[in-house]
């Protein structure tokens, strides 16, 4: 009887609580993926300017041994492999992702929604009530939302033009 179903309701909180934790983490570690794939594409670009100068001072030519990744030697070498390999990578994220947020969603879609007339002083004073019992969906949508915003960062993520970096660098150093 009651020793029973304080079970499953433990059982329940245990779980969901454990999916609170999965959210946050699948967030954390997109956003910790993008951030970190932000700072190393602008390693190498930071890497590559300074590689031409880096030329230019010992006297190197084009066809001398590389620096840096983005240099003329990788190019040349492994850039075709690597580019379908981050595709890939990027794909199997993204149906991950996609998969699980799905899922989080439809598990905790909430069975009574707000009518969707004209809210009257009544609907108002139910919504604290409606967000109360349907807090896991909130925190779904919420956290499904800002994650697809991380993935969509990493997705379109690349290196900028030489120009463009050397002109937000004048711009900066006007600004200064």
């Amino acid at each position: 009887g009651i020793v029973a179903s304080l079970v499953v309701y433990n059982a329940a909180v245990v779980f969901d609580l454990i999916m609170i934790a999965f959210l946050v983490l699948s967030f954390y570690l997109m956003t910790d993926l993008f951030h970190r794939s932000a700072m190393l594409v602008s390693g190498y670009v930071y890497l590559a300017l300074m590689e031409r100068e880096i030329r230019r001072e010992l006297m190197l030519g084009e066809t001398d041994a590389a620096f840096t990744k983005d240099g003329p030697f990788y190019r040349a070498t492994g850039a075709h492999m690597s580019r379908l390999v981050g595709r890939a990578n990027k794909g199997m994220l993204g149906c991950l992702l996609l998969l699980f947020f799905a899922a989080r969603l439809f598990t905790d879609f909430p069975h009574g929604w707000l009518s969707l007339h004209l809210p009257t002083p009544a609907d108002l004073a139910a919504w604290p009530q409606w967000a109360t019992r349907n807090f896991l969906f909130l925190l779904d949508v919420i956290t499904a939302l800002l994650t697809a915003r991380m993935f969509w960062g990493y997705l379109v993520l690349k290196a900028p033009s030489d120009a463009k970096v050397r002109e937000a660098i004048a711009q900066s150093e006007r600004q200064s």
